[in-house]
């Protein structure tokens, strides 16, 4: 799994995080759970960048369910991708805008009165939005393409060497395969 679906949801990560964001540190698991293989099933990578960005990659296929393809969470909601593998994919937003918030009082004391701690009632904007598959690269053609022009391809060659390194750093920082 990590170097099936692994390179990939590197890469999106990266693609989202920045690929020139030095990383400070790498957490890898590998894990075999379900499989009766030699390999593993259970991937889980946590990657923390030099500017304290934290991309969490999780891959199995010993889970029945797939709550979500792929989520950002950011300081004023969230953006989701789901259904991929319906090939249907839609991305869901939920957010809110700051200076619709209401202003805050902070209480001086340790707990608040009657222990009646606050909440916001929130006013969150949600949109979903149907992804347009005619805007999909192929990654194979782009690269030929690349070769017979002359021109840069979709895929820069430094991502890559960049998705490999990680890799690499995972499987040498996971210490092999656990058995569940």
């Amino acid at each position: 799994m990590l170097y099936n679906y692994g390179a990939h949801f590197i890469d999106s990560v990266m693609g989202i995080v920045g690929y020139a964001s030095p990383i400070k540190r790498i957490f890898c698991d590998l894990q075999r759970c379900a499989s009766i293989g030699d390999a593993e099933d259970v991937v889980k990578i946590i990657i923390e960048t030099e500017s304290g960005v934290l991309a969490d990659v999780s891959i199995s296929q010993a889970s029945v369910i797939a709550p979500y393809d792929f989520i950002i969470w950011g300081t004023h909601g969230a953006i989701m991708l789901n259904g991929l593998a319906e090939g249907k994919p839609v991305i869901s937003l939920k957010y809110f805008k700051s200076d619709t918030l209401p202003a805050k009082k902070l209480e001086a004391q340790l707990a608040s009165t009657n222990r009646a701690y606050p909440s916001d009632t929130i006013k969150y904007i949600e949109k979903k939005i149907p992804v347009d598959q005619k805007y999909q690269i192929n990654v194979f053609s782009d690269f030929a393409r690349a070769i017979r022009t002359d021109k840069k391809p979709y895929i820069l060659p430094e991502e890559t060497l960049c998705v490999m390194s990680i890799l690499e750093r995972c499987e040498k920082d996971s210490k092999g395969i656990s058995a569940f």
